[in-house]
């Protein structure tokens, strides 16, 4: 998906000024197994590197964790109602990179998880969020499950467009925003996109 490149693309051009022997610290947070490391393999330091999965499900968990038992990925568990993580005895307490893939949308309030967010990342560090455009489809599929849905007077689905991200990251204080977008996708209002926030 285009999304997906983008954030390879925004993580390369962020390491290709990255100080040498500072480490890397990237936390990876998403709902399912979407392949996210191995496209980000490539450009990632051999060495100096702390790459921690978040994930809400055990049995994924489980599985990461055989995937990447030999090297220096570490997987921990996410807490899917507001993204707060418990830390693994090699989880450092701040990250320069948090990844947040085609997951924000599914927490009840995206506000407080991108307060749980910031917590964790440094002082200079940079928010790769990707999601989806509001579509049809998903609210028809989604639409019996009443936590999607949100608002008293006007009902809107979980699926935000990138202005309402960005609106709500400027609401909760991140000062420096941009909008990737697909130039296909948004002309139609279709397929996903990358917000960087810092």
């Amino acid at each position: 998906a285009a999304a997906n490149q983008a954030t390879v693309d925004a993580l390369t051009a962020l390491l290709q000024h990255w100080p040498a022997g500072r480490p890397v610290r990237i936390l990876d947070i998403g709902m399912g197994d979407d392949g996210m490391l191995a496209r980000l393999r490539p450009m990632l330091p051999a060495s100096n590197l702390h790459y921690v999965i978040a994930r809400s499900d055990v049995e994924i968990c489980g599985r990461l964790e055989l995937d990447y038992a030999v090297s220096d990925v570490e997987v921990i568990a996410l807490d899917p109602t507001d993204f707060s993580v418990t830390a693994g005895p090699y989880t450092p307490p701040r990250f320069d990179v948090v990844l947040v893939h085609h997951a924000l949308h599914l927490v009840a309030q995206p506000a407080r998880a991108l307060r749980e967010i910031r917590r964790y990342l440094a002082e200079d560090g940079v928010l790769l969020l990707t999601e989806r455009y509001p579509d049809r489809a998903s609210e028809f599929a989604r639409g019996i499950d009443v936590a999607w849905w949100h608002g008293d007077t006007k009902p809107q689905g979980s699926l935000l467009a990138p202005r309402n991200w960005t609106d709500l990251l400027k609401e909760l204080g991140w000062r420096e925003l941009q909008a990737v977008l697909d130039p296909t996708g948004s002309v139609l209002g279709l397929g996903s996109f990358l917000v960087i926030a810092r």
